[in-house]
């Protein structure tokens, strides 16, 4: 048991967030408090984090194009599959940075496609791969592991 020192209660080290620097390896505070502390530090904050990160978009998305068309297909899979699966952004970056090196042949597709007839894929890096324009357009819509119809 220990004590929150934020709200004096006493919880379960499990209800403390790790930290390898304290002694007995946790926070002073418990989990509640620290989110209660960090919501409360971005709702008196709000413009500038919002400003900081749109600056950190901005700039990265000019310095790698990668990462610009990471974000892109992201927003574009967020937007049209609300219910599909996707990881990180950070996951695809570098998927997406090869593409930008082959060149504008090359396109990033997905394995199994995100709407297809009889299932759906997800928008993760094992479900992408780079391939030519052609080959993307002989592929279409298809799934390569359904069995072919007689």
């Amino acid at each position: 048991m220990k004590r929150c020192t934020r709200c004096q209660d006493l919880k379960l080290h499990d209800e403390f967030a790790k930290r390898s620097r304290a002694k007995d390896g946790r926070t002073a505070n418990c989990k509640v408090c620290l989110r209660e502390r960090s919501q409360l530090h971005y709702l008196e904050n709000r413009d500038a984090i919002r400003a900081r990160n749109k600056a950190y978009t901005k700039r990265r998305r000019t310095e790698d194009p990668g990462y610009s068309a990471a974000l892109n297909a992201w927003k574009y899979v967020k937007k049209k599959s609300p219910n599909a699966v996707y990881c990180k952004l950070e996951e695809t970056v570098p998927i997406y940075r090869e593409r930008c090196e082959l060149g504008w042949g090359y396109v990033v597709d997905h394995i199994v496609p995100l709407k297809g007839e009889n299932v759906c894929g997800l928008h993760i890096p094992n479900n992408l791969q780079v391939i030519t324009l052609e080959e993307n357009s002989l592929k279409g819509n298809k799934n390569p592991y359904d069995e072919p119809e007689k």
